[in-house]
């Protein structure tokens, strides 16, 4: 499980690593940060992290999480602020965030 499965790969194996849905279901965002450390520490080039659960639209995500079947045994998403990204841009990463809209 990230980040600990990452330990074993050396340093920029890899130009580019992608995280798709994945971050919603850390334990804390203290795991989330060991993560993308980890993934920063791998990746030669590129970092992609696709869709995170923003701590703007909580409310939305509870709502339409709640109306899912599926869902009712999966823990309570983590939400992020926009802010959170930022302690990635002070380490010298170039941090890009695209909103995109989901129908609901």
């Amino acid at each position: 499980m990230l980040p600990d499965s990452l330990s074993g790969v050396a340093d920029e194996s890899w130009d580019v690593l992608i995280c798709n849905s994945v971050f919603q279901y850390f334990a804390s965002h203290d795991q989330a940060l060991e993560t993308v450390n980890e993934m920063l520490r791998v990746a030669k080039k590129w970092v992609i992290i696709a869709d995170v659960c923003c701590e703007k639209y909580r409310h939305l995500i509870e709502g339409a999480v709640r109306t899912m079947d599926w869902t009712k045994n999966l823990p309570k998403y983590r939400t992020y602020e926009k802010t959170w990204w930022d302690q990635f841009d002070d380490q010298g990463h170039l941090v890009s965030i695209r909103h995109v809209r989901v129908k609901e």
